[in-house]
């Protein structure tokens, strides 16, 4: 089963030992601003999707659905 884009972004902190408030304040942003935005669609363009995945060094991928 594959992660959605959120559970991406909490596995990569998991891996780094970080919190979304440290996270927050590596990007100086708040912890509020950081929680919007995973909650956000990562393709919105008023979100911080982009800056998050740059920082833990991840990508969006958008491919077709595998046939079931």
């Amino acid at each position: 089963m594959s992660e959605t884009p959120r559970e991406a972004v909490q596995a990569a902190l998991k891996t780094r030992g970080m919190n979304q408030s440290q996270l927050a304040a590596q990007l100086g942003k708040g912890r509020a601003s950081i929680s919007r935005t995973l909650a956000r669609s990562p393709i919105d363009p008023r979100s911080d999707w982009q800056t998050i995945l740059d920082m833990l060094g991840l990508e969006l991928i958008i491919q077709p659905k595998q046939q079931q």
